[in-house]
């Protein structure tokens, strides 16, 4: 997702990306260290181009079909970057208390 945004915010004729059904079996230790590892490479990378950002450009507005309408780039960064991370965060919260209660009960 945040290399998604970076690119939205260079081209902003791109439409949002379509969800769909995830397909992960097993993940191996090292399949998921690899994960984690693109995961900070990704942060590193938006944290990069939002310094790279002046205040006049993050008030510039662009068109982002996920809110029907003209937005700010400190919009889709906070409300269509950030926040959707927090969001996924507590989803992965919740697996893992599941999955600890779970283990927990054996």
């Amino acid at each position: 997702m945040d290399d998604w945004t970076i690119h939205k915010i260079n081209d902003p004729t791109i439409n949002s990306i379509l969800p769909e059904k995830g397909s992960l079996d097993n993940c191996s230790e090292q399949h998921f260290k690899e994960l984690i590892h693109e995961l900070d490479k990704s942060l590193e990378r938006k944290i990069k181009f939002i310094k790279s950002i002046d205040g006049e450009k993050m008030q510039a507005k662009i068109y982002d079909d996920r809110f029907n309408g003209e937005v700010s780039i400190e919009w889709i960064f906070l409300r269509g970057n950030l926040d959707h991370g927090i969001h996924h965060r507590g989803q992965i919260a919740v697996y893992l208390r599941m999955l600890k209660d779970k283990q927990g009960a054996k």
